[in-house]
């Protein structure tokens, strides 16, 4: 509360953006990264590995002191950020950001791949609070489409702040 360093950790070729407290405190951080990461703190190792050459979109939880809970890696062979991550009232985890080509948004052996409309497309996905897959949908045109930020309110309506290169 007097602004002391409690903790802090590095995870390696990650490129953070989105941060957020759920109701438990613990953290939720997304973004992307490149090549292999271990996003684990701790002495045991959780690596997370990009498709070749590109940079895929991430999810990772954190107990409010820092010990690792789970991370998710997200995308293609292309270029995948996750700008925003934050949890609604029914403790759904929302992940939103942007894809190129084709990308799955399952963190698990199945498949849930999005195919963009142009050369990037916005994504929203939803999942569980131990980062197990609900959905995901897309939107976007023909140019590059992104979200940046995203809320929901105490109805459960979703909002998404971005931008779109021509009309989606």
């Amino acid at each position: 509360s007097i602004g002391s360093l409690q903790w802090a950790f590095r995870i390696s070729k990650c490129l953070p953006f989105g941060l957020s407290v759920d109701y438990n405190n613990n953290i939720l951080t997304s973004g992307q990264f490149n090549g292999s990461a271990d996003f684990d703190p701790g002495v045991n190792v959780q690596t997370l590995s990009a498709q070749a050459g590109s940079f895929d979109a991430y999810m990772a939880k954190y107990t409010q002191h820092g010990n690792y809970v789970f991370a998710s890696r997200f995308g293609g062979n292309q270029l995948d950020c996750a700008y925003s991550i934050h949890e609604t009232a029914d403790s759904t985890i929302v992940l939103s950001g942007f894809f190129n080509l084709t990308a799955d948004f399952d963190p698990s052996l199945t498949v849930a791949s999005l195919t963009s409309a142009g050369s990037g497309d916005i994504f929203v996905g939803t999942y569980s609070q131990n980062g197990s897959y609900l959905n995901a949908f897309r939107c976007g045109s023909i140019g590059f489409d992104f979200v940046r930020n995203s809320t929901t309110d105490k109805k459960g309506n979703l909002y998404i702040a971005g931008g779109f290169d021509q009309t989606v």
